[in-house]
């Protein structure tokens, strides 16, 4: 890796491929190429990409004290970021969606669709959030990353999924207190639509005062009269 020859970058890619190497020096190999970044580099990844995404498939159920699974999880996923195409936005909706693997493997996985930041990237992020099945922390996960890509995909996927954002509210109604209950209300507030902050749903009996503040802090942003209603009633 430190060579970083186009030899070198060969051999890297060799050792990526190669069947009987263990995800040790898979995820070693991957890393140096990520860290060479050539152009060079890069094909090697894409051109690796294919064998590349079956063996994360083949491991994403990882147990979270393997860390050598989970750093080469970690790196794969960095990789797909740096490819960016169709293929590796649909790759990286698989390992969100998938519920038995690690929170964190879901987590890397979202912020790396709002890395690559293309419209099918935004739009696999709502889907995700508006699976009222799926993880709680997935899901806001999801709403956290099209918010943080901004684009105007993003935005309108974020205000059409306000009914999505109302379920996670509700859902974090006797955890008040919860991080990402403050992430959702601020979201809220950030979309700036009246439907977002109805007095009915987000004046729930007795929230954390962590949650009214959260509360408080999206109407504040909406600034309409619904919102200035519920600030005076709340």
């Amino acid at each position: 890796g430190k060579i970083g020859s186009d030899e070198a970058v060969r051999a890297l890619k060799e050792a990526l491929l190669a069947p009987v190497a263990g995800l040790g020096i898979r995820g070693r190999a991957l890393g140096e190429l990520l860290n060479i970044g050539s152009e060079e580099a890069l094909a090697a990844l894409r051109d690796a990409m294919e064998p590349l995404k079956k063996v994360m498939m083949d491991n994403l159920n990882v147990k979270l004290h393997d860390f050598v699974t989970m750093e080469f999880l970690q790196g794969a996923i960095k990789a797909l970021v740096k490819i960016g195409s169709e293929e590796a936005v649909a790759a990286l909706k698989k390992v969100l969606q998938n519920p038995t693997g690690q929170s964190q493997i879901r987590e890397r996985a979202a912020e790396a669709l709002c890395k690559i930041g293309s419209e099918q990237a935004a739009a696999v992020l709502a889907e995700v959030l508006k699976d009222l099945k799926a993880d709680r922390g997935t899901r806001v996960r999801s709403a956290e990353a099209l918010g943080k890509l901004g684009s105007k995909k993003a935005v309108a996927a974020l205000k059409d999924s306000v009914p999505a954002l109302k379920d996670l509210l509700d859902k974090f109604a006797k955890d008040a207190t919860h991080a990402d209950a403050m992430s959702v209300a601020e979201i809220l507030g950030k979309i700036g639509s009246k439907a977002a902050v109805p007095v009915q749903e987000l004046n729930k009996p007795e929230p954390g005062m962590k949650m009214r503040e959260g509360m408080d802090e999206a109407r504040g942003k909406i600034g309409s009269k619904e919102a200035v209603s519920a600030l005076k009633g709340a």
